[in-house]
């Protein structure tokens, strides 16, 4: 029996994840190093990515090295199809990639934003919107810069014999991702306690024996701190669908993948490695490959190379829209726009010291380059006779 593991979580989610889970980056970070745990984890919200700058600030604020990646939603293209000719709601699987660098991550927005701009969205009947990733987007973005695992019951690659009994499906699946990816693709183990969760375990072992050289990893899957939370995420999925917490638990009652109603929470090194001999994991992943993939986290996360994303330098892009200094042009423009209004003023002054204050706080914050490119894609929309909305100001 083995004594005690240290592993990296790479599998986790925020209150960033369509509401799906209720911890804050600082909560994990509070929590690691409380529990003098792996000083990382991987932060993979729902096919979202708009948190990365919030989890990069919040890293380096409390020297932890951070760990972008996304838990895509994928389908494959006859699917999408189908949903486009029929309207049949279009099955949605899941798959983890994390960045191993910044070329990774770029990659991985690139992938995001070809899918929406090529209309490859759904939205559910809760309103929850889906960004759906096909094996010949995967294919097209992937440069080596990624790290790709299963994911939960609901893996795109194990979902088919798991839940729908196509063990033909799964194989090819596992097999076109182990050719695509090669020694970055990583089956996934979960120390969850649900005849799914074991299931998928088993077949994951067994594959892992019939084709050979095949790694793997284990995670949490954190949507939360602590064990008894799942209470608070519930409540918190409920108000996100707007029905009452009975109505939730019971929609989730009737479904064949019960993910929403399991302890995802965080595990501490130790509780990982006695929850793998209290729900009997131990009889399904052999001591030796439950060993390997601990440290295989600890591998994956120390092989990611860190970068940032510097604010300043992405609004100094927009110098292409104007020429000169950004906030001596938008002073002598709004010089310019108070004395064409100057007659229609009740009091000049108090719209001079309005004006003042305003432009403090824009050049403070670098929002100049902003307010200029933003004038001249407008002015274009004008030229062109293109409709634009009626707007507020920014």
């Amino acid at each position: 029996m083995l004594k005690e593991i240290s592993y990296c979580n790479l599998h986790t989610h925020s209150h960033a994840s369509c509401f799906d889970g209720i911890a804050k980056y600082q909560d994990y970070i509070d929590y690691i190093k409380l529990n003098n745990m792996y000083k990382s984890f991987a932060c993979t919200e729902h096919g979202y990515l708009g948190y990365v700058l919030d989890y990069l600030d919040t890293c380096k604020k409390n020297d932890v090295k951070p760990i972008v990646g996304c838990e895509i939603y994928m389908t494959t293209e006859s699917l999408w199809q189908k949903y486009l000719a029929e309207n049949e709601t279009p099955k949605r699987y899941h798959l983890v990639i994390l960045c191993k660098n910044l070329q990774g991550y770029k990659n991985l927005v690139g992938m995001n934003n070809e899918a929406i701009r090529e209309g490859r969205t759904f939205v559910s009947r809760i309103k929850r919107w889906y960004v759906l990733i096909t094996p010949e987007l995967l294919s097209k973005w992937n440069s080596g810069n990624w790290i790709v695992l299963n994911a939960c019951i609901g893996s795109y690659a194990i979902y088919p014999y798991t839940i729908e009994g196509d063990v033909k499906e799964t194989v090819k699946r596992v097999s076109f991702l182990r050719e695509l990816f090669g020694e970055n693709y990583y089956f996934e183990f979960q120390m969850l306690n649900c005849d799914e969760q074991k299931k998928m375990n088993n077949i994951q072992v067994q594959l892992m024996k019939k084709l050979g050289n095949q790694k793997s990893i284990v995670s949490s899957d954190a949507h939360y701190l602590y064990k008894d939370q799942g209470v608070l995420r519930d409540i918190m999925m409920a108000m996100n669908w707007k029905v009452s917490l009975n109505m939730f638990r019971n929609i989730n009652a009737e479904k064949t993948n019960t993910e929403e109603q399991m302890d995802i929470y965080l595990r501490t090194n130790e509780q990982m490695l006695s929850e793998y001999y209290e729900y009997e994991h131990n009889k399904i992943i052999p001591e030796d490959i439950f060993a390997e993939s601990c440290e295989n986290t600890i591998k994956i996360a120390d092989s990611i190379e860190p970068f940032s994303l510097n604010r300043p330098q992405e609004l100094d892009t927009l110098k292409q829209y104007f020429d000169g200094d950004a906030n001596k042009i938008l002073l002598e423009e709004c010089k310019s726009g108070l004395m064409r209004i100057r007659n229609e003023m009740d009091d000049p002054q108090k719209y001079v010291d309005w004006f003042k204050k305003e432009y403090d706080v824009v050049v403070q914050k670098n929002f100049a380059p902003y307010f200029l490119a933003l004038r001249k894609v407008l002015e274009e929309t004008k030229n062109r006779n293109l409709y634009t909305g009626i707007g507020r100001g920014s």
